[in-house]
């Protein structure tokens, strides 16, 4: 299994990222240091180059098969980028490999495969424009003659099959070095290359020569060092010069900073090659070999000393195994003769059963028996193409021609190697599919046809499902489109989708074997049930919420994957304010505060991911400085606000700019002087351009928003300067509101518009002195009462005390003693639960009950 060990970064986002990768026979950690752990130069390389991420791979390799097994070389290439594309950390910025051997040569046919990609694939893509330096370290890109010995001794050294593929001159080899050579030029402005070889043998001799190490490629020449193949990447100390021109080729470009954080190393995990046993075949070849090894010895001791002269005894037993083989030839020719089995074939199965010590003579011929017939079982078949695919047939011929000769495991090995590479290209079609499919998707999107463009991630998603870490990345884009369809549009059905997608993802992406996956589906998760919950309004789906993103942030710990955690941050710190409005606790909001905050410090900024969380801790100073009647806290708020929209635009943050006069409008409420009446109409002034900015429909449930805190500005700049005309439009604004946050859809937040409708109505009323107006605001207020049910509630009260107000107005209009009676139930019921307010709020529902008790009083009495 192919692994990326992090082994240390800086405080800060890195600048760039260097990931070393070892050869055969390597190691992680080993290949790149001398005895002492201290000499592990990786980590070198990363205190030295500030602004550096620092990661190793870990692969098998073995050079042979008695120590293991390892991927031919192009499907360990495929697995080591499917390993990359999987790493969060290594989706932005700059990257440079390093590459000892083998290692040189998997990233070359890496780039290759991203190459081909890059049109249907955007990772691929992405990948290959931000892989910026290759350092090449005695790397065999034509092969090495010391393979060639393996290969000619091959039955005994056991040659794994990406040993293999390092002979000399090996056609897969030059198929990638004349493909690399072309490649490397096309991209010569973007993609650069530094190259070292060996100039001192091992034990064994040089193992890559001058000649092999030159990959042809445009820059620097080569360069000797005085070190053998396996001393070359274990520098002696940071003065040796293999590790000073790394060094200045990874400094070059790289950009001072002010940082004053160093490098953080990280424990190097235990690493276990997992390994089959390959039992079967082991004995096999050591029976094998010990038998020809037997049989020699015997032959040259009776070269050397010839043995006596046969007894009787010993001359009889000649003669009956001189027999018995004459007997299993004339047997072999009648098998031959009559059933057409080639000859080569019977005698390799009665060799093999001959170097069974327990074998009997009778059963030699029962076996050759046996054996023809089942021969020629398979030969039938192999030779009944049908509508075998022309590669296929052909595959099957050179398998029956090899059975024929004897050789039945290189027959079997043909028809191995053939079934995988059917399945490679299976699987590469399946990819092709599912980047065709996703596409389809992104064109969706275009159309903000959210729902199809989910079902087609999706869909891709399961293309690619033998693949976790690309099928991960399709859902996640699957979940994000309808994620989309419930922020923007409200679709709670969406949301509940989005939901039950990623509990079945946090079931198959368990969290020991996919950590990231199943962190990311909790993450995701939890910000679903969260927005779930500010449309139900339900208090159970926001402890759910909670959980799902305390799971994530498991996984998503600080110091080694900042962005996730800081992500995973901004989701908590916006449902704790939800929370805080729910049970009104300062302690929440403080928290909430804490981690948007703390997730600013790891995001860099001018990122998507930083303007929402500035945009949101401005949103909780806002929150907390509105219901503490904190100026301090508000004008902190203003600062947030205006520092995005001026780092970027109104039109790229629409909702800072709702925010923002939002804000404006709650402190120029509070100043009664001419400050505060300016605040108020710049707030306008800001909402009115939101309204302008914001598409309706592209952004519904922004727009809504926007339109409903346009309406509390006109509001109250209307009530400041008596212009009722504002009154009116604010309205219009309120009206708007509710075209696009329904009853239905935004249950919530089509009560607040309500509630907003109902006071703005009666403050015409009071203006114009006109009992309709009354009238229309004693409806939005029982509107509002229809989705604020929950007695005792915060909403509950407020909406219940200023629809008593109201009905006591009309009252009072209409000399009605019913209305009266009823303002007095209404504003009893408030007053009960009035302890839930401020005692500002409190004094002031008992002052209004206290009148209507008068009205009802006054107009009680005959006249």
């Amino acid at each position: 299994m192919s692994r990326l060990i992090r082994v240390g970064e800086w405080g800060f986002p890195p600048s760039a990222t260097a990931i070393f990768v070892h050869g055969l026979d390597g190691d992680a950690y080993q290949t790149w240091q001398r005895k002492s752990p201290d000499s592990f130069w990786p980590r070198w390389l990363g205190e030295d180059v500030e602004g550096l991420s620092i990661f190793t791979l870990s692969y098998a390799a073995p050079a042979s098969n008695w120590l293991g097994t390892a991927m031919p070389l192009q499907d360990r290439a495929a697995n080591i980028r499917e390993c990359i594309l999987a790493e969060p950390a290594l989706r932005d910025g700059p990257i440079a490999l390093i590459c000892h051997s083998l290692g040189g040569l998997l990233i070359k046919q890496l780039l290759l495969d991203l190459h081909s990609q890059r049109n249907r694939s955007p990772n691929a893509a992405q990948l290959l424009d931000r892989i910026t330096k290759i350092i090449f370290i005695a790397t065999p890109h034509t092969g090495s003659h010391k393979a060639d010995v393996l290969d000619r001794i091959r039955f005994l050294a056991w040659p794994t099959l990406i040993t293999s593929s390092l002979v000399a001159n090996d056609p897969t080899l030059r198929a990638i070095n004349v493909g690399y050579r072309g490649f490397a030029q096309e991209r010569k402005e973007t993609l650069r290359h530094l190259v070292f070889y060996e100039t001192q043998s091992t034990a064994t001799g040089l193992i890559v020569d001058q000649a092999s190490s030159d990959p042809g490629l445009p820059g620097d020449p080569p360069i000797p060092i005085d070190a053998n193949h396996i001393s070359i990447v274990k520098p002696i100390d940071r003065s040796a010069l293999l590790y000073l021109r790394v060094k200045s080729f990874i400094s070059e470009s790289r950009r001072v900073t002010t940082h004053q954080e160093k490098f953080s190393s990280y424990p190097l995990p235990v690493l276990s090659h997992e390994q089959p046993w390959n039992t079967l075949p082991k004995l096999l070849r050591i029976a094998t070999i010990a038998t020809v090894g037997t049989i020699a010895f015997k032959g040259v001791q009776a070269i050397i000393n010839p043995p006596p002269s046969f007894t009787p005894e010993i001359r009889r037993l000649t003669d009956g195994q001189e027999t018995l083989v004459a007997q299993n030839d004339k047997l072999i020719d009648l098998l031959q003769r009559e059933k057409g089995v080639p000859r080569a074939a019977l005698v390799t199965q009665l060799i093999r059963l001959g170097a069974r010590p327990d074998i009997s003579e009778s059963e030699i011929p029962t076996f050759l028996q046996k054996f023809a017939g089942d021969y020629l079982a398979i030969q039938s078949q192999l030779n009944q193409s049908g509508n075998d695919h022309q590669q296929v047939a052909a595959a099957r011929r050179h398998a029956s021609e090899l059975l024929a000769a004897g050789r039945d495991e290189e027959a079997q090995e043909v028809l191995r190697q053939k079934r995988s590479q059917m399945r490679d290209q299976d699987k590469e079609r399946a990819r092709e599919q599912a980047g065709l499919v996703a596409d389809e998707a992104k064109i969706d999107l275009l159309k903000l046809d959210y729902r199809n463009a989910s079902a087609k991630f999706l869909e891709a998603a399961n293309l690619v499902s033998f693949d976790p870490p690309s099928s991960f990345i399709y859902l996640r884009q699957g979940t994000d489109a309808l994620s989309e369809l419930g922020q923007r549009f409200g679709d709670a059905n969406a949301l509940s989708e989005l939901v039950n997608i990623m509990q079945h993802a946090t079931d198959t992406y368990v969290r020991n074997s996919w950590p990231s996956e199943w962190s990311a589906a909790k993450n995701d998760m939890g910000a679903a049930l969260w927005l779930l919950a500010r449309k139900s309004g339900s208090t159970a789906d926001l402890e759910k919420a909670r959980e799902a993103l305390k799971d994530a942030l498991l996984e998503r710990d600080r110091q080694t994957k900042p962005m996730e955690w800081a992500a995973t941050q901004v989701n908590l710190g916006g449902l704790l304010l939800d929370l805080a409005e729910r049970d009104g606790s300062s302690a929440r909001y403080f928290e909430a505060i804490d981690a948007l905050r703390g997730a600013l410090k790891e995001w860099p900024q001018n990122t998507v991911g930083s303007s929402y969380a500035q945009n949101n801790l401005g949103v909780a100073l806002m929150t907390l400085g509105s219901r503490d009647n904190n100026a301090a806290l508000l004008e902190e708020a203003i600062t947030e606000f205006g520092t995005l929209i001026k780092r970027s635009s109104p039109e790229r943050q629409p909702s800072a700019l709702v925010n923002l006069g939002r804000c404006l409008t709650l402190v120029g409420t509070r100043d009664k002087s001419d400050k505060g009446t300016d605040d108020l109409r710049r707030a306008v002034t800001l909402l009115d351009l939101a309204n302008k900015v914001i598409k309706k429909s592209e952004q519904p449930i922004l727009w809504a928003d926007a339109q409903n805190n346009r309406g509390l500005a006109l509001r109250q700049l209307g009530l400041r300067t008596g212009d009722v005309a504002l009154l009116e439009r604010a309205v219009m604004a309120f009206n708007s509101a509710t075209e696009l946050w329904t009853r239905s859809q935004a249950p919530l937040q089509w009560s607040d518009a309500q509630q907003n409708l109902g006071l703005v109505l009666r403050d015409i009323g009071q203006s114009r002195d006109d009992v309709s107006w009354f009238n229309l605001s004693e409806d939005a207020f029982r509107n509002a009462l229809l989705e604020r049910t929950q007695r005792n509630s915060v909403r509950w009260l407020y909406s219940t005390w200023e629809l008593g107000q109201t009905v006591r107005m009309i009252a009072d209009k209409t000399r009605d003693v019913k209305k009266a009676q009823d303002a007095v139930e209404l504003l009893t019921r408030a007053e009960l639960a009035s302890s839930i307010a401020p005692p500002s709020n409190r004094d002031s529902i008992k002052q209004s009950l206290d009148l209507a008790k008068q009205l009802v009083s006054d107009l009680a009495r005959p006249p």
